[in-house]
This record gives C-alpha cells, structure tokens and sequence, in this order.
C-alpha cells in the first residue's frame, strides 16, 4: 500500500472516529438526491474526483490494497456504461496526483500514464517507465500534457516531461535536481499563457535530507516557449522538514499564490517580489480563487477569504479541513469535507453557509460518509460525489 492510501485510509478512520465521539449541528437545508449507483465490492472504497463529459461520469474504485479500476454511469440516470481495467503490469496501480481532461480523453498518472476515450472506456495510448517511482503527476493545458516523474536514484531528480495528447512520444522539458545530497520533489504544475503568448510552467521544487532532517521549498516560474527559467525562488531555506504538502500554484492577476506548511505566499509574477505571507494554525487543504476572493480551507477546520492582492481576512467560517477540490457555481462555492464526513454550500460573498449536509446513510452505516473528492458539471447543476459505497448525485441550488 503507497503513502496516498495509507492517508486516505488513516483519514477514512479518523473521521468514523470523530462522527462516534462527536456530534455536530446541522442546518435544514439538504440537496436533493438524483441518483446513487453502487462502486463498491464487500467493502468500503474510495475514488478520484469525479470526471465529467457530456453524458459520462467517471469513478474509481480505490479498495486501498489493490488495483484501481474506473467506472463510468451516465450521469443523468447512474447508469453503468463502461468498467476500464487496462493497467500496464501485473503490480499494483492507483491514481496519484491530478488527473487531465482534455474534450473526450482522460489522462491518469502515476509512474505509468493512461490515456483514456471517455465516452468508450478504451485505451487511446498508455507509457511506463520502469525508471521512475513514487506519487508522479500530469498535467496539461489544450492537447499539451506535462508528467513529472521522480528517480529511483540518490539524490532524487525530478524529471518534467511533455507531450502531445494525440500523438508522438514523451520529450524532457527540464531535470530539476537540488544538489548537495538533497532529493528534489517537484510539486503539481499550473500551465498559463502569459500576455504575449508564451507558456509557462509555475510549479513549486521541495527538498528534503532526512539523515539531517532538513528541507526547503523553492518557486518556479519557466517559459517553455523560449525554453529558460524567469525565476527560481527560494521561499522556505533550508531549516527544519517543512509540514504537510504544497498545492498547485495559483495565477490571478500578475500573481502566484501558494503555500509551505502552515505558510500561504503571494508573488508577482514578473518580478518574482514576495507580496505578503499569511500564517495560519495548520496546513491549508486547497485553495481557490472565486468571484476576486482568495478562498483558503484550511485543516484547522475553517474556510477562509482572503484580500488576494493583501492577503488580509474578510471571512472565516468554520467549514474547513481535509476538502475535496472547491467548485463555484453562481457565487457559491461546493466542497465535500473528509475531516467531518459532510458536504458543503457556501456563499462566496459574506461566507454563509447554506449546506452543512451529513450523508443521510451515515444512520445505517457510519462509514458512509462524504470522500474529499467530488465535482460540479459544466452546466453546474449537479454535484457528483461519493460516500466510500456509492457514487452519489445531487442538485445544485436553486438560485
């Protein structure tokens, strides 16, 4: 079992140990319930976040020890469609990182990539490389997708990579090495097109020497157009193991906003210049920008706004910890929370919260409660989610 389901498993426990002990308020407000379909076999699951395109959703089955297939159900009716089990090699495979959507085809990766028709369930291309190890992530910006993968050797080197969706093979962009007996571990990529064109790679670089428990984070920014590094920041020197994970960089407005530990930063993005820092009491879970705000849940158990261009507070609510990815819809913005089991609504605006919804089968069977991992269709007016039984849709509000 690798380190995401170890995680995912400590985390599905503490939370049905936290619903036994503990008992919480919440509001008359529930979605309505359109349709459930059954993803489990004898036991609970998990899944990625749900993937939409046109009449398809897909899942995943995670039973925490075994391979990971994918389901698919109309999402309309919770139909099954399709059940994709083309894994490259008899050992183990579950999804780690990110996923990609571009039109009708799915990217999954781990050290082996899949690229997946949405629509037929069939495998469109798939890569291994028996080099490379550990949680490697895609992702991509229009039919261009960006692996990293990490080495086997000592000290790690991470490798970013790019291809075309379509067609040709995988071509190295960059090797991002520390030096100094220090492994490199590059984080999520945000691809952005900047005013004249170019594309840019902004990720984050972690280094750790756990003989001298040691780390630090650095900031990328590198146009890929014109193949050079515009900055290499060094934001968290080399001090004691920073906490928990870095999320994917955000770009708004000519800044970039992301985290170490405890640590949410904000930079310019073209001169590299550290606007503001905020602390918080523990390590932000994701981060979102809706309607200008800086959205910020965070596993001190509350949802925060933030001023991006000060980062001062204009809300806190106490909705927040270990969260799916946040979706906004007409000003309010949807998560599922794996810290309390619940789902949530809340308004954007002045941090109101208008869902704050316990599975309803969580009476019958504790364990089924919401996973951090859910998702709103294009149209935004349904919710896909999941509670470690069922893969779950429900309505949107009504505005």
């Amino acid at each position: 079992m690798n380190n995401f389901n170890v995680f995912l498993w400590l985390t599905f426990l503490l939370t049905m140990f936290t619903a036994c002990t503990k008992e919480s308020p919440t509001l008359d407000t529930s979605p309505n319930l359109v349709w459930r379909s059954s993803i489990n076999i004898n036991g609970y699951v998990g899944s990625i976040a749900p993937i939409v395109y046109e009449d398809v959703v897909v899942y995943s089955r995670n039973t925490f020890s075994s391979i990971e297939p994918l389901l698919a159900f109309n999402r309309h009716t919770g139909k099954k469609l399709w059940e994709w089990t083309d894994f490259l090699g008899d050992v183990d495979q579950f999804w780690t990182g990110d996923s990609y959507q571009h039109k009708d085809i799915l990217i999954l990766g781990g050290p082996r990539v899949y690229a997946i028709n949405i629509l037929t369930g069939k495998t469109l291309w798939s890569s291994w490389d028996f080099k490379s190890s550990g949680n490697s992530q895609v992702t991509g910006i229009g039919s261009s997708i960006f692996h990293i993968k990490y080495s086997k050797t000592f000290p790690n080197i991470s490798t970013i990579r790019y291809r075309d969706i379509y067609s040709g093979d995988w071509q190295t962009i960059l090797e991002v090495a520390w030096g100094d007996g220090f492994d490199s571990y590059v984080g999520g990529i945000t691809p952005y097109i900047d005013e004249f064109g170019d594309t840019l790679l902004i990720f984050t670089e972690g280094s750790y020497n756990f003989d001298e428990k040691v780390g630090g984070r650095k900031l990328w920014v590198y146009n890929l157009t014109q193949r050079k590094t515009i900055h290499e920041i060094l934001y968290h020197p080399l001090d004691i193991l920073p906490n928990g994970s870095v999320l994917r960089p955000i770009v708004y407005e000519g800044k970039i906003y992301t985290n170490s530990g405890k640590a949410l930063y904000c930079f310019d993005l073209e001169s590299g210049e550290q606007c503001w820092k905020q602390t918080f009491r523990e390590i932000p879970s994701q981060v979102m920008m809706a309607d200008g705000i800086l959205l910020v849940n965070n596993n001190d158990l509350s949802l925060y706004a933030l001023n991006p261009e000060f980062g001062s507070r204009i809300w806190k609510t106490p909705t927040g910890g270990f969260c799916s990815k946040m979706h906004l819809v007409d000003g309010v913005v949807y998560y599922t929370n794996s810290s309390n089991g619940k789902m949530y609504a809340v308004r954007v605006a002045d941090g109101e919260v208008l869902w704050d919804y316990e599975n309803p089968d969580r009476q019958q069977d504790n364990g089924a409660f919401f996973g951090a991992a859910m998702t709103v269709s294009p149209d935004g007016k349904y919710i896909y989610a999941y509670n470690f039984l069922d893969a779950l849709c429900f309505e949107t509000l009504k505005q």
